[in-house]
Formats: C-alpha cells, structure tokens, sequence
C-alpha cells in the first residue's frame, strides 16, 4: 500500500501518484480529496481515497 499525502499541486498529486502505482491515497481535507478526485480518472490503480478530517463529500458512495 502507497500512502500519499498530497500538499502540492495537481499535477505533482497526479504523477506521484500514477508512478508509484498508488492503490490507496490518504488526504488530510476535503481540499485535498478533491484535487485526488479531479484526476482519479488518470489513475487505474487507485482503489480508495482515504479522508482523515472533515465531513466526506456527501455524494461519495463507496470507493472512490
């Protein structure tokens, strides 16, 4: 498992994340679940998202 805590920007998110073959990214905030999320989609590997504070988005319905 690939832990991944991304405070930079999108494109760094998304390369870190597709390079290291990612299954499982941890985010601290919303904020941050939301730049994984804008590029889940460029990431085949990812499985789950992880957030550790804040309310979840409301239309999350299981992973990813």
């Amino acid at each position: 498992m690939t832990a991944l805590r991304c405070l930079t920007f999108y494109l760094s998110c998304e390369y870190i994340a597709s390079h290291s073959k990612a299954r499982v990214i941890f985010t601290e905030d919303k904020a941050q679940t939301a730049k994984i999320l804008s590029v889940a989609a460029n990431l085949p590997d990812l499985l789950a998202i992880v957030q550790w504070t804040g309310e979840p988005r409301s239309e999350a319905k299981g992973p990813i």
